[in-house]
């Protein structure tokens, strides 16, 4: 899978709330930070980090490549979605992203800021 596709299946797992659709994108070894600073530790704590996406609402996603280089990518994105409390936020931020042959995840940095 190369990062166009890989960014699709985000995408489409993120709007639709399914997040052993958003797994399955990820190396069960993978390297992930949530944040510079906070690193999840298991794939359980990676599946807890994005049950909060379940009650987003209007959730709109774009994603930019900035750069690749063989199987590293720079990936800029913007978000908006509604939150339980009916009020809109919006997110924009930077990703990290390393692939394997098989098109997983095995490296993910996130970083993100509140607009």
């Amino acid at each position: 899978m190369d990062i166009e596709a890989w960014l699709s299946e985000l995408k489409r797992a993120w709007s639709s709330h399914d997040i052993d659709a958003l797994l399955s994108l990820f190396a069960e070894d993978v390297e992930y930070w949530e944040t510079p600073h906070k690193q999840l530790m298991s794939f359980e704590d990676i599946r807890s980090e994005w049950q909060g996406v379940t009650s987003q609402k209007d959730i709109q996603i774009t994603t930019t490549v900035y750069a690749s280089i063989d199987d590293k990518h720079t990936i800029i994105w913007d978000l908006q979605y509604v939150d339980p409390g009916n009020v809109k936020r919006v997110w924009s931020g930077t990703y990290l992203i390393t692939l394997n042959n098989n098109g997983l995840c095995i490296y993910f940095h996130h970083t993100g800021e509140k607009l």
